[in-house]
């Protein structure tokens, strides 16, 4: 499994300013998505070939697969928690997080133009 849990347990400790926890808890997510991405589509290409040899830990690619399902549910479960307290929190400080279907058609659209020409330019 990725180093996730680290930036998760940060997210969680409120000794660190909200919006580094929420920092904290995008990194964690995507250290995960990056998991999935490369070894986990890489032990299901294993899996579906029929690929029995073991790994270091003695497991054959389908039993490293639930392995990782039970960590990463655990994990996925952990970061929807700390997500909905720090969005609570997020709004008692006054940040507001506007869900896409939330928008207008023309607010979405001038998003998206500033995003491209502010953000993804960067």
């Amino acid at each position: 499994m990725p180093s996730t849990s680290g930036s998760s347990q940060k997210a969680d400790n409120l000794h660190h300013p909200l919006l580094e926890r929420l920092r904290f808890l995008s990194i964690s997510a995507n250290n995960l998505d990056e998991f999935y991405m490369v070894r986990v589509a890489g032990l299901k290409g294993q899996h579906l070939a029929g690929i029995k040899t073991l790994s270091q830990d003695g497991l054959v690619p389908a039993q490293q697969l639930d392995a990782i399902r039970q960590r990463a549910g655990k994990l996925m479960a952990d970061q929807q928690v700390t997500w909905l307290a720090l969005r609570r929190q997020l709004d008692e400080a006054g940040i507001s997080v506007t869900e896409p279907s939330d928008l207008e058609p023309g607010d979405r659209s001038w998003l998206e133009d500033r995003f491209m020409a502010e953000v993804f330019r960067s």
